[in-house]
Order: C-alpha cells, then sequence, then structure tokens
C-alpha cells in the first residue's frame, strides 16, 4: 500500500534514521478491523500519536484493528473538562496542520498557565506569551516555581485570563518543556514581537529560561 507522502516525511523527520523503514513498512500493512488497508487519515493519526516511537506505533496499529475511531480521537482532539475539541483534521495532509493551538487560546494577551506541586495541586499564574508553529512560549525566571514544577511533572493546563489571572474561559491540558539555550533566542522572539514592554520591563529583561507548551 501506498503511504502519502507526508506521512513519508514525518516519520523520516521524527523516527530515528536507524527505525524510520521500520516504521513506514509497518504502516504499508497497516489494516482495520474488517481487513480493508488503512486509509491516509488513518496512517496519519497512527503516526502522530505515536511520537515517532515504535513501540507506541505498534499500539496504534493495534487500535486500529480493534476501532479505528479511537485512533481518530486521540490524534485530532484534545481533552477538556467540558468534552472533546478538535484540534486537528488528517483529511487533510500534515504538512497543512500548522496551527494546534486551541481557538480560545489564539491571540490572547494573557494566559493562565497551571504548573502542579508533587501534591496535585495546581498553582495559576498569568504570564504572556508568543506563538508559533503550533506551539507556546513563555520566558521566566528560573528559580521560579513554575519552572521547578514543570521540571517534576511536565503536564500543565493552560487558558485564557486577564492580566490579573482571572480566567475567562475554557482550561486546556499541555505539555511544557524547558527549552534548551540554544532555542532561547527564537523563543524570545515569538513574544518581544507581540510585546514590546518584554524588550525592557523586568523580569522579562532577565530571563534565563524558556517554557515551549505543546498542545498535541
Amino acid at each position: 500500500m501506498d503511504i502519502p507522502d507526508d506521512v513519508v516525511r514525518w516519520v523520516t523527520l521524527h523516527f530515528k534514521e536507524t527505525e524510520s523503514e521500520q516504521a513506514l513498512s509497518r504502516l504499508r500493512s497497516a489494516k482495520i478491523h474488517t481487513g480493508e488497508p488503512a486509509g491516509p487519515r488513518l496512517l496519519r493519526c497512527v503516526a502522530v500519536s505515536s511520537g515517532g516511537n515504535l513501540r507506541q506505533l505498534d499500539q496504534g496499529l493495534r487500535q486500529l484493528g480493534v476501532d479505528w475511531r479511537d485512533v481518530i480521537v486521540h490524534a485530532e482532539y484534545i481533552f477538556t473538562a467540558r468534552g472533546n475539541v478538535r484540534v486537528r483534521d488528517f483529511d487533510n495532509p500534515m504538512d497543512a496542520q500548522t496551527n494546534l493551538i486551541p481557538l480560545p487560546i489564539q491571540g490572547q494577551k494573557y494566559i493562565s498557565l497551571t504548573t502542579f506541586r508533587k501534591t496535585g495541586a495546581g498553582v495559576a499564574t498569568p504570564v504572556w506569551f508568543g506563538e508559533e508553529d503550533g506551539k507556546l512560549y513563555v520566558m521566566t525566571i528560573s528559580k521560579m516555581g513554575k519552572v521547578k514544577r514543570i521540571r517534576n511533572n511536565p503536564q500543565v493546563q493552560v487558558a485564557p485570563c486577564t492580566m490579573r489571572g482571572k480566567v475567562t474561559g475554557e482550561q486546556f491540558p499541555a505539555t511544557a518543556r524547558l527549552l534548551a539555550p540554544e532555542d532561547f533566542a527564537r523563543a524570545r522572539k515569538t513574544i518581544t514581537r507581540k510585546y514590546w514592554l518584554a524588550w525592557i520591563s523586568t523580569p522579562f529583561s532577565r530571563a534565563d529560561a524558556f517554557i515551549e507548551l505543546s498542545f498535541a
């Protein structure tokens, strides 16, 4: 079975070089529970849900044989307290999936970023943020509590809010990642082009930690 070009590109980029051919071979033989070959939409869903991991790819392929609808839900939706929110449409090529940020977050001036203590208690902080390629970027100071909490638990919650932190919309789960120093300049640029005060105001001028938030 032919694999869509965008899936081949995704696998090549996200799997280890030694594993990409194995991944493509398994996708070529992917079938749903009726024995029919999996179509392009399902192949995109399985590939992205694997996160570039062969074991997770195999789990997705097995799930196709049980209920392909679960595979679509896992890949195209994020889960909120009020139900599922669709953030992708894999009927279209993955190259077109450029913005995975939930609509209620896009273009907001502030977001409430909730990080979690080891006890499970959430700590919400209103922050400025940049947007690029379907991800959010937050700059902060490495000594701040939210940096320590993210190191312990990268699962966070994000919601639109006011300057004082009053949540004004739906809350969405996200995964936080502390960026390496070589990525600081790119992340900072997403913020400074949105907020001119970020160039000069404290603590932003002293920021030495950057957080990437993804909703995939």
